[in-house]
């Protein structure tokens, strides 16, 4: 079998070549970086989308396990209490979904209201296995942005920016 050398020409690639797959390394590069960069208003709003899911689970579960959960809030971090047996409410930490948790760095809860609560919302919400919600509104804070969790008594909890 016999080999034959390549010509002049096709040796390698040419500079024009090689300047287009560097360009378009740079865009890929360029486009995945501006992802991976979010601002307070970015991050606030996807803590607070989180929270409106856990808090519709919470309520969901409240209904299917027919028992009461609660959802209790500080400044840097929340936790979910459930009614045990005996009449209590503990909190869920052997629960992956519903244990306790921290506030990402930055974030803080600014303020739960739950209407005509008035001082006792300090305590937190109530989740009644009949599924039967207060109205109420949980504010986050970052830096500037400000985005809140907001649950009605028809049961939708949804998240939204604070005006």
């Amino acid at each position: 079998m016999r080999v034959r050398a390549a010509s002049g020409k096709d040796r390698g690639f040419t500079l024009i070549e090689l300047l287009v797959v560097v360009a378009i390394i740079v865009i890929m590069v360029g486009l995945a970086g501006a992802q991976l960069m979010r601002g307070p208003d970015d991050v606030v709003r996807e803590e607070s989308e989180h929270l409106a899911l856990l808090l519709r689970a919470a309520r969901e579960e409240a209904i299917l396990q027919g028992r009461v959960f609660a959802f209790g809030a500080g400044r840097e971090s929340y936790r979910f209490l459930r009614l045990e047996r005996n009449g209590r409410l503990k909190a869920a930490s052997a629960d992956e979904l519903f244990r306790p948790r921290r506030m990402p760095p930055g974030i803080v809860i600014e303020g739960l209201q739950i209407e005509g609560a008035g001082e006792a919302a300090q305590d937190g919400v109530v989740f009644l296995p009949s599924g039967e919600l207060p109205a109420f509104r949980i504010v986050l804070r970052s830096g500037g942005a400000r985005w809140s969790v907001v649950g009605a008594p028809d049961g939708t909890i949804r998240a939204q920016a604070v005006s």
